[in-house]
């Protein structure tokens, strides 16, 4: 498992454009980054880990009321009940 995350403009930009929401700056600020990366932690697969960081950074701007509606991206096991977190690493 990598510990070299860092959530970028890119990744909240792209729970912006889920909402269609226009991205600025600003918005990117109101994301807690390290709240972030610390959940994606709990997960082995890289897959898995993008997967957390964007809900977590949709719930955050959910909270926020930047974006509002339905969530577009879900945990791991919410979206998949046969989910299990594997290394992913040698694929």
């Amino acid at each position: 498992m990598s510990m070299a995350w860092e959530v970028t403009e890119d990744d909240v930009q792209q729970v912006c454009e889920a909402h269609k929401v226009k991205y600025k700056q600003e918005i990117f600020d109101l994301v807690d980054a390290d709240e972030v990366i610390d959940k994606l932690l709990n997960y082995v697969s890289f897959d898995a880990q993008v997967d957390v960081a964007l809900c977590a950074i949709e719930d955050q701007l959910i909270l926020a009321k930047v974006i509002t509606g339905m969530k577009k991206f879900l945990m791991p096991e919410d979206a998949d009940p046969d989910f299990v977190d594997e290394d992913d690493s040698d694929e």
